[in-house]
């Protein structure tokens, strides 16, 4: 849009210069001039100003969108469990660890794995019928072809399920997220500073 203007405002210029050129009563054109000169410098300098605060704003909007790709409904990575169960309440424990982790169920969908007081990893399980809980640019029921849209197909690591061939796991390790499919659906949101292969049985997709 701006390198547009620009040229059909140098295309403007040139053809005063013209017209300036060619014309007799150059007293009456200078006064055209001063206004051609001054029209499109304001416009330059708006356009200017513009650029510069709406890539300002991107950059605000990008950093707060980074801090919500590692939350579900409200939990991140690195937050404390002490605080946690300040804020919503007493969590239920399983009884066993899972690879060294305290597992504490938030709800019946909401799993938190918690190692020295630090949430580790956040898993939530998708409801069957109607929901739209979002974990970075993936919602679930997404399919596989969305996760590699948003995220480029360089930046996302695909395993499969070992004895489930209708199960694959899309991981996206720069941004500290996976999603377990079943049948081209995401089923399972994750977040997770822990290496994904140390908690599932998995294998590469042959």
């Amino acid at each position: 849009m701006a390198i547009a203007i620009s040229i059909l405002l140098s295309v403007l210029f040139l053809g005063f210069v013209f017209l300036y050129i060619k014309s007799n009563n150059k007293e009456k054109w200078r006064k055209y001039l001063l206004l051609l000169v001054g029209i499109p410098f304001v416009v330059f300098l708006s356009i200017f100003i513009y650029l510069v605060i709406e890539k300002q704003a991107g950059k605000r909007s990008n950093k707060t969108d980074s801090q919500k790709e590692t939350s579900i409904k409200g939990i991140n990575l690195g937050d404390s469990l002490s605080d946690l169960q300040f804020k919503y309440g007493k969590f239920t424990k399983e009884k066993d660890q899972n690879k060294g982790y305290d597992l504490y169920n938030v709800s019946s969908v909401l799993t938190i794995w918690v190692k020295d007081n630090k949430v580790q990893m956040i898993t939530y399980e998708c409801e069957k019928t109607s929901d739209f809980t979002v974990l970075g640019q993936v919602q679930c029921g997404d399919d596989g072809e969305s996760i590699i849209k948003q995220y480029s197909e360089k930046n996302v690591d695909i395993k499969c399920f070992s004895g489930d061939d209708t199960k694959r796991f899309y991981s996206v390790e720069k941004k500290n997220l996976g999603f377990i499919l079943e049948r081209n659906r995401v089923v399972r949101l994750q977040s997770n500073a822990i290496q994904i292969e140390k908690t599932m049985e998995l294998k590469n997709c042959s």
